[in-house]
């Protein structure tokens, strides 16, 4: 299987193999990697979960909040994925959910690198309508209510992205309580 990374030891500034990726694109390319189905063996790099010491310090990438994209992973990114690619600026997708895994909580995930506010209307699966879903993140404080055809809107803010989850998700609280 591949392994797919944003950035490495070999990647950061003063090495070798110096890439910068601009620090408000690392949580949309992490969102990517960690959230999508078949994008191979995501690996994260220690620097960017932990921040840098040394002579060139850096904070923790994506203002800290890694953590919570590695968990999501590990928690919701399961079940049939339905992309919504239809413009270059903003994407979306959706992992429906399976059941044998936190009671087939699903997500939605908004990746924006335009200049202005979007939003998408997204299906998540008919098995969650009624649900109230929130950004994992906190960068929106909205929710979206899921409607009866399993279809919501989920708005994300300029050059950042928004990983909706059921509020009332199993083992939600592990994600929210991690206060970053």
């Amino acid at each position: 299987m591949i392994q797919t990374f944003v950035q490495n030891h070999d990647t950061q500034e003063g090495q070798s193999l110096e890439a910068t990726v601009e620090p408000w694109f690392v949580p949309l390319a992490y969102a990517f990697i960690l959230l999508q189905a078949n994008q191979g063996y995501p690996c994260v790099f220690y620097g960017d979960l932990y921040g840098i010491r040394g002579p060139k310090p850096r904070s923790p990438a994506c203002d800290g909040k890694l953590p919570k994209l590695v968990l999501a992973r590990k928690l919701y990114a399961y079940g049939p994925q339905t992309n919504y690619f239809e413009r270059a600026d903003c994407v979306g997708w959706t992992r429906s959910g399976h059941t044998a895994h936190s009671g087939g909580a699903g997500l939605a995930v908004m990746l924006n690198s335009g200049w202005r506010s979007a939003h998408k209307r997204m299906c998540v699966g008919q098995q969650h309508a009624g649900e109230r879903w929130t950004d994992i993140l906190g960068r929106l404080k909205s929710v979206t209510i899921i409607d009866r055809k399993g279809w919501g809107v989920f708005p994300v803010r300029p050059r950042s992205l928004g990983v909706w989850v059921n509020a009332l998700a199993p083992n939600r609280a592990q994600i929210d309580d991690l206060n970053l």
